[in-house]
């Protein structure tokens, strides 16, 4: 690739060829049904086994995440997390797994967080937002309109807007004042929630924990507590 070519991808947002054409890719798939996307990574998987083909997919996702992901932007929204009055956490589907994963790390390291991961749960969540909270939306795949919607009156709310996806696509993308991107296309019918939950909803708790070390210990310590005082664990 000429440098102008370089040059030019990095004026529209890609740090070189693999991440444009990663773009590209999950666009194109994120046209496709469950049944077609399937097919298509049956034609890819030739006679490589599927569990192999699926454990080297994901260790070539995180790489790659690895490589492009903008640790400033995963401060910035753990900041933002920190410093909101409410924070809100949505997700729909197999990604309400990665909302609640965030939404209790969050709340473990003393920055109580609420979960929406349905329609009632999201317009009621987002009934009296105000500019001092943060809405966290994440979707992957074929896009949610509660998500497209949620990012929408959120920002017009005035309340800081973060949100994670796997293209930026211009209906969600536009409304995010954080925006992180994580592959999310697997081997099979489904798309996956490994590289979402293992690289960015584990890194902005990581960052949220070392924001303020001394408050996150106490707050692990009451839950803690609280945890043996309800007898929740075997030992």
């Amino acid at each position: 690739m000429s440098p102008q070519s370089r040059e030019l991808l990095k004026v529209v947002g890609f740090t070189g060829w693999p991440d444009f054409r990663q773009e590209i890719r999950t666009r194109f798939m994120s046209k496709l049904s469950a049944p077609e996307l399937n097919v298509v990574h049956q034609q890819e998987a030739g006679h490589e086994r599927p569990f192999d083909m699926a454990i080297n997919h994901q260790i070539d996702q995180l790489i790659a995440l690895r490589r492009r992901t903008d640790r400033q932007a995963i401060r910035n929204i753990a900041k933002a997390i920190a410093s909101a009055k409410r924070r809100i956490i949505i997700g729909s589907g197999s990604f309400a797994a990665i909302t609640s994963i965030l939404s209790h790390h969050a709340t473990l390291c003393g920055y109580r967080s609420e979960l929406a991961t349905d329609g009632v749960s999201i317009a009621n969540a987002l009934g009296d937002l105000t500019n001092e909270d943060v809405v966290v939306v994440i979707t992957f795949w074929r896009l949610c309109n509660s998500a497209i919607k949620a990012a929408y009156q959120s920002r017009s709310k005035g309340a800081v807007t973060c949100v994670i996806m796997d293209a930026a696509v211009e209906p969600l993308a536009r409304n995010a004042d954080h925006l992180l991107l994580a592959p999310a296309e697997s081997t099979s019918f489904y798309a996956t929630a490994l590289p979402g939950i293992s690289f960015l909803v584990e890194g902005i708790s990581a960052e949220l924990a070392a924001l303020d070390p001394q408050a996150t210990a106490n707050s692990t310590s009451a839950f803690e507590e609280q945890w043996q005082n309800q007898n929740l664990l075997f030992y």
